[in-house]
């Protein structure tokens, strides 16, 4: 089987982003999925735009929770919790655009043990109306035990091929795990990495075949955003339509929001305790745009009000 030193490099870097493109596959096509079943039941209902979070550092691996933050036509806790339980939670094994789920063989999903219904605020007043819904899901075994040997099944639909988009081909990881096994001989064969002609490989040269390998060295650091609810830096209280997040920029390199008198913009300290702990409670958003350590980046708390 022929293929080229570009798409060798595209076939590896797909194959160890998989997992994790995977599992952030997996969870926004569930988020889509009940999304679908709460717009049946709260039609006219007000989602905020960063809705639903995810906390996944719960005990057991195959269980997270979604967390829904809106402010339905009639506010009232206890109406949502008899809805979510009988209106929703029953009906979630159906086939959506995002996925498939008949007979649950995906997952199944129940309100969180702590705290399911709450206002999004200390009290009905001061939350508008918002409430945050926790709903728990739980993964499947079966279904996982099946992903984990493959988890391409997820990100293309296809239990037995792995897509590859550069020129629609397709490829089993079977395949693919013997075209790296033959690329990295005939590397070896036709272009002797060892420089000095030692017998030996150093750290130089390793990293010098790698490069040839995998791609033309280290992506660029992208520039993202971490939203604070409810408090923001310092535990300044968020207002009704107030927003503060932390920015995060390449070192040496200016936010994207500038300060006027709308908005504060600060540098924080390297190692300020607080950007830990939003890193922590960040979910998917940190496993997707924090690749490097932190260290890298500059944060800087942004706080935006409408009243100046």
């Amino acid at each position: 089987m022929k293929i080229t030193r570009r798409q060798l490099r595209q076939i590896i870097k797909e194959d160890i982003e998989l997992e994790k493109d995977a599992t952030e596959a997996l969870t926004t096509a569930i988020a889509q999925h009940i999304q679908v079943l709460l717009d049946k039941v709260w039609k006219k209902a007000d989602f905020k735009p960063d809705s639903p979070t995810v906390n996944a550092d719960m005990p057991n691996a195959n269980r997270f929770v979604l967390t829904y933050t809106f402010r339905p036509s009639i506010p009232n806790l206890k109406a949502i919790t008899n809805k979510f339980n009988s209106n929703i939670a029953p009906k979630t094994g159906f086939k959506s655009t995002p996925l498939d789920n008949r007979g649950n063989k995906i997952f199944k999903m129940g309100l969180a043990n702590e705290n399911p219904v709450t206002w999004d605020g200390n009290n009905k007043k001061s939350a508008g109306g918002y409430v945050k819904l926790r709903i728990r899901v739980t993964l499947m075994d079966k279904f996982m035990a099946t992903a984990k040997a493959d988890p391409s099944i997820i990100t293309s639909g296809d239990t037995e091929t792995l897509s590859i988009s550069e020129n629609k081909m397709k490829i089993t990881r079977r395949q693919l795990r013997q075209i790296i096994k033959e690329e990295l001989s005939r590397s070896l064969s036709e272009a002797d990495p060892d420089i000095n002609s030692d017998g030996a490989l150093d750290a130089s040269e390793l990293r010098d075949l790698a490069d040839d390998l995998e791609g033309e060295g280290q992506q660029s650091l992208e520039s993202f955003r971490l939203p604070y609810k409810g408090f923001g830096y310092g535990g300044r209280r968020i207002i009704s339509r107030d927003r503060a997040w932390l920015e995060f920029v390449p070192k040496g390199t200016d936010p994207s929001t500038q300060e006027d008198m709308f908005r504060s913009v600060t540098l924080l300290d390297q190692g300020d305790p607080e950007v830990e702990k939003v890193i922590k409670r960040g979910g998917w958003y940190v496993d997707k745009y924090l690749k490097v350590p932190v260290d890298n980046y500059d944060v800087y708390s942004v706080h935006a009000t409408t009243t100046g």
